[in-house]
């Protein structure tokens, strides 16, 4: 997949030709947005056109209503990788600043879908708004598309749990530590990209070395001690990760930190971006009476999260034992 940042690029950088384009923030990449991405891929086989994923970042909360920006389910680096797992030629990447976010719904289809995109299809969720203060709609894009012999393709949303997925519900399942329907919605467990960073060094003190992880995106479970797989240097490795405030040694401490302890795994990754995948909440984060009262709660989460990670499929028990 090949990507383009911004609409200026897509015109020095492409060559033109009919697409068929799917459209949306598209947080997260779950099953409605793979469905999405997905039918696009097939009707631009269809109709021999270029297909087209047109994601927007910041999100577009961050412009029209700061105050009600959600925390980001995937880094863009995230999303991106995730989009290109349903093979589209090109995604572009569009910057929402406020000159974009005031274009009329019939200057968006003029203007990009017909003019630069040459669209001959446009795939979208059936709640899909677009332009100026969200006022055009499916039936509005119908509309226009009417007129210019383009085919909109209105998905209906896909449903768990007798609602539709939407990256909201998602969020909300991760804040509150319900891993099990965040996979369920997603298709696929929950995880972070993050870089590692220098730390404190504690760790090491501890018999725990840990990797200090700078996320990239901002919905985060619950604090506490996690069965995780980490994926450094191409492959997928097990351990055990703490997302809290290290109350043991820094009681008054408010900053949250992510640190990984990684098993039998020594080499240093600082500066590395790694992909944590959350497998199974242990425990609630907790302080301890002492150094050695924590090392010997380390050494039984190890335990457990050893035992969870060795059987397949077995994490999926525990984890709804933790539900």
């Amino acid at each position: 997949m090949k990507v383009v940042h911004g609409l200026e690029e897509y015109r020095r950088r492409c060559t033109p030709q009919p697409t068929v384009v799917a459209i949306g923030t598209f947080d997260g990449v779950h099953r409605g947005h793979q469905t999405i991405i997905r039918r696009a891929v097939r009707e631009a086989g269809r109709l021999r056109a270029r297909s087209l994923i047109l994601t927007f970042f910041p999100h577009p909360l961050n412009v029209t209503s700061p105050d009600r920006q959600p925390a980001l389910l995937t880094a863009l680096a995230h999303r991106l990788r995730l989009i290109g797992c349903g093979h589209p030629d090109i995604c572009v990447v569009v910057g929402f600043a406020r000159e974009f976010a005031r274009m009329s719904p019939e200057e968006f289809c003029r203007d990009i879908l017909c003019g630069l995109f040459q669209a001959k299809a446009v795939v979208v969720g059936d709640r899909f708004r677009f332009g100026y203060k969200r006022c055009g709609t499916v039936v509005s894009l119908r509309r226009w598309a009417d007129g210019h012999q383009v085919q909109v393709i209105a998905l209906a949303p896909q449903m768990y749990a007798g609602e539709a997925i939407s990256s909201t519900r998602i969020r909300a399942a991760v804040e509150r530590g319900d891993l099990s329907a965040a996979e369920q919605m997603l298709g696929r467990p929950f995880t972070i990209l993050g870089t590692v960073v220098h730390g404190d060094k504690r760790g090491r003190t501890l018999r725990y070395p840990t990797m200090n992880i700078d996320a990239h995106q901002e919905a985060m479970p619950p604090k506490g001690v996690y069965a995780v797989r980490v994926k450094a240097g191409g492959r997928w490795r097990r351990g055990m990760l703490n997302i809290g405030t290290r109350p043991t040694f820094e009681p008054r401490a408010k900053k949250v930190t992510l640190e990984t302890h990684v098993f039998d795994f020594h080499r240093s990754w600082y500066g590395r971006s790694v992909e944590i995948e959350f497998i199974c909440f242990l425990r609630p984060e907790k302080k301890y009476a002492s150094r050695a009262a924590l090392i010997r709660r380390m050494q039984w989460d190890e335990l457990q999260a050893r035992r969870i990670l060795a059987v397949p499929g077995g994490w999926r028990r525990k984890s709804e034992e933790h539900a």
